[in-house]
């Protein structure tokens, strides 16, 4: 079952980092203005402190509601991945189970077989290549997505017989 992609996912996530990101320029404006108000006061010491916090609450409460919103995008982004490499698993393992039936009629399972070279299939392409740029938009280096197609034993683009950082640049180059 693949998983579901939406921005509804952690809704009270959302809010609370829309809140605190509306609080904190909400108070930093109203510190901002004492501040100024302190600077054509008597006390021009105090109003430093004020537009000083002004700008070091802002900062903060906003920092705070962009490290929620990147935890949200990544974990948006490992659902995606995570679905992409389901349908890339099922789609291998239908073309294995036809393969092999093709190949032997009489014996409804599919033999496991060796390491070959295999070439994607167009359907398989595309979810290989959605794949490839979701873990490389994860931060995942060409290399190591090149060692996790390889160790999931998807097959190549253009049947050679593994994934090599080479092949990976390739396909992020081509789009």
């Amino acid at each position: 079952m693949p998983f579901k992609i939406s921005k509804n996912h952690y809704p009270a996530l959302r809010i609370i980092a829309t809140w605190n990101k509306i609080v904190g320029i909400v108070v930093g404006v109203l510190l901002l203005f004492i501040g100024i108000i302190q600077l054509f006061g008597d006390n021009d010491k105090s109003s430093a402190i004020w537009i000083v916090g002004a700008v070091v609450i802002v900062i903060f409460s906003i920092a705070i509601a962009e490290s929620i919103l990147l935890f949200l995008d990544i974990e948006e982004n490992t659902r995606k991945s995570a679905n992409h490499l389901e349908q890339l698993v099922k789609l291998t393992k239908q073309r294995d189970v036809k393969a092999s039936r093709a190949l032997h009629p009489s014996h409804p399972e599919p033999k496991k077989t060796t390491a070959t070279p295999r070439k994607a299939t167009a359907e398989q392409t595309k979810t290989i290549v959605n794949l490839i740029h979701s873990l490389h938009h994860d931060g995942l280096s060409f290399e190591d997505i090149a060692q996790e197609l390889r160790s999931e034993g998807i097959p190549t683009l253009d049947g050679k017989s593994y994934w090599t950082a080479d092949s990976v640049a390739a396909v992020l180059n081509s789009r």
